[in-house]
């Protein structure tokens, strides 16, 4: 609910959401632990040219000594972090384990450290940021006291923010953490300095987007009253389209579907119509309301193809159709699909409709969606797809079947990185279903080295899955990236 996009924020969230993702993926926390590995991970961590992807790799490594209680090797480790903003991250993922594991004093003194770190920043936006976001972990582990001396110091920062969007975004950040921390009153007073000053808010979508994350937020803390005034506030600056959108959300919310499709049905531009309420079937569909979720998909339909611009109409009965095959109806989406003009739009729509099959254990209709499949991209996408499925489904032997059709239709593929992406993908899927050697064949006809690291990388994951250590390190003596190569050292040490 309440995601329009606003360029600063998207940027910066993004930038983040980037950051927490990167910092542990495919990393199992503290089964094991070899120092030597994570020796050598650290050594090729240090070569990475990118500053950023450097002090991702290595706070990975911190991560894994962390995980396995070794502490003073964890802090030595993100010593050689640069940038505050990963090092603190680290930090507090450092304090999050020693509490675990009872170290308290430990835990109590590395979230200090990660707060001292965060003082160093200079951009108020991020170190308010920061403050707010992380000072709801000394809540966590008892020392709430703490959390609203630094949610304060967030809160003077803030203040000295030049940009109005900026200013209120971060207050209505803090507002949140005071919710999470249970003090209401503090929080309503935060976020209602947040709307005040979203007012004077030049640009409009960034005023609305400030708006709806108040409204957001208040709605997930069931004050769907207040939020509801908010959601009327925006239809009176955007009289079309998003406003009904945003309430309809709220409706759906409180588990109020009938008003949530009267209210989508109130939106004039048809492709937010359509998006609308084929979200509400979803939703419906969720709460086992199949019959009514099918009639407002439906609906959707018969709306999406009055929009006369072709390009926008063929995309929203893409949603459509999507809409269907997340509702298990995967028959009516194949059907749909077949009406889409745009080659684009229709063979996406045919993928995902093949993929609903095999997801479902059907096997040969997916096959046969395949067929109607005409761009080699989608059609090699979609085998690679469907061969995943029969993976997780057990038949190892027919996946590596389709995955061999699969690789022979993506060499015909004309875009280079496309052709990578794919190559990727389905040296990945090999690598699951056991099939090393080919895997290590299809990554190796990748020409652009990035690439080839992320898909050896892929099979380096698999390798350590399956328990085979020797074979994972093998891999990474052939992998060309330092950032991928430090990352799949210490993915091997972790386990």
């Amino acid at each position: 609910m309440f995601n329009k996009p606003i360029s600063f924020i998207a940027v910066f969230t993004g930038a983040w959401i980037l950051l927490s993702c990167a910092t542990s993926p495919m990393v199992s926390k503290g089964v094991k632990n070899d120092s030597a590995i994570l020796a050598r991970a650290f050594q090729v961590a240090q070569t990475i040219e990118d500053p950023y992807n450097r002090d991702v790799a290595i706070e990975k490594i911190a991560g894994v000594f962390s995980a396995a209680g070794q502490f003073d090797d964890a802090l030595k480790t993100t010593k050689a972090i640069v940038d505050p903003k990963i090092k603190a991250f680290a930090l507090s993922t450092l304090s999050k384990d020693a509490w675990e594991r009872g170290k308290k004093e430990k835990a109590i003194d590395m979230l200090t450290q990660s707060f001292e770190v965060i003082k160093t920043i200079e951009d108020p936006h991020m170190k308010s940021y920061f403050l707010a976001t992380e000072a709801t972990k000394f809540d966590k582990i008892g020392q709430k006291d703490k959390s609203e001396d630094f949610l304060s110091q967030a809160i003077e920062i803030a203040d000295t923010i030049s940009y109005d969007s900026i200013k209120a975004y971060n207050f209505t950040i803090i507002g949140d953490k005071y919710l999470k921390i249970g003090d209401k009153d503090k929080a309503g007073e935060i976020l209602s300095k947040a709307y005040a000053i979203a007012q004077n808010i030049d640009d409009v979508s960034s005023q609305i987007t400030i708006m709806d994350m108040i409204a957001g937020i208040l709605a997930e803390d069931e004050q769907y009253e207040q939020a509801f005034q908010i959601a009327k506030a925006i239809e009176e600056i955007i009289t079309k389209g998003a406003a009904p959108d945003r309430i309809a959300d709220i409706y759906v919310t409180e588990g109020k579907y009938d008003e949530a499709v009267k209210t989508a049905q109130a939106i004039e531009n048809s492709y937010t119509k359509t998006f609308a309420l084929v979200r509400i079937s979803n939703q419906v569909w969720d709460e086992g309301q199949k019959d009514k979720a099918v009639e407002i998909l439906i609906q959707s339909y018969e709306i999406a193809k009055t929009i006369e611009h072709e390009f926008i109409k063929t995309a929203a009965i893409d949603r459509v159709a999507t809409g269907h095959i997340e509702t298990e109806q995967n028959e009516r989406a194949f059907q749909i699909a077949k009406t889409i003009e745009h080659p684009y739009n229709k063979d996406d729509a045919l993928e995902k409709t093949a993929v609903g099959y095999a997801d479902d254990g059907q096997y040969d209709q997916a096959l046969l969606v395949v067929e109607t499949i005409e761009d080699d991209y989608y059609k090699a996408s979609a085998l690679n797809r469907i061969a995943g499925a029969l993976v997780e489904a057990g038949l190892k032997e027919n996946a590596t079947e389709i995955l061999s059709l699969s690789f022979d239709i993506a060499k015909t593929i004309g875009a280079e990185y496309a052709k990578a992406a794919v190559f990727a993908d389905i040296a990945g899927t090999y690598a699951e279903a056991g099939a090393y050697d080919m895997a290590v064949t299809v990554a190796n006809a990748i020409e652009n080295a990035h690439q080839k690291s992320t898909a050896l990388f892929r099979i380096v994951y698999w390798h350590v899955e399956a328990g085979e250590h020797e074979q994972a390190i093998e891999i990474t003596e052939i992998i060309e990236d330092a950032y991928y190569q430090a990352s799949a050292l210490t993915l091997i040490a972790a386990n």
